[in-house]
């Protein structure tokens, strides 16, 4: 937002809004090329996040493929192995 009678009432008032930024006139180029920048940035990074949050929502939906095979016996045996060393106290 631009303005030429800038005050604190009416830049939270403008940033409630939506405004990302605020400037008072009259002022720097630099002021409006930062200002740019920074609203580049967000804007990038807004497009980015709703890239990964499609494909979250695609890679739920998608049917995963079971890592390992539970059922196989050296599996199960495995399994056997681990769930008795979990319930051994630790010896130092």
């Amino acid at each position: 937002m631009f303005t030429a009678q800038g005050s604190v009432k009416t830049a939270v008032e403008a940033m409630r809004r939506g405004a990302v930024d605020f400037l008072e006139k009259p002022f720097h180029r630099e002021q409006f090329v930062t200002v740019l920048a920074r609203l580049q940035r967000l804007n990038q990074m807004s497009r980015r996040i709703e890239r990964l949050e499609q494909e979250v929502t695609e890679t739920k939906s998608q049917s995963l493929e079971p890592i390992f095979d539970f059922t196989t016996p050296a599996m199960q045996e495995a399994m056997d192995i681990l769930m008795r060393a979990a319930k051994t106290p630790p010896q130092f």
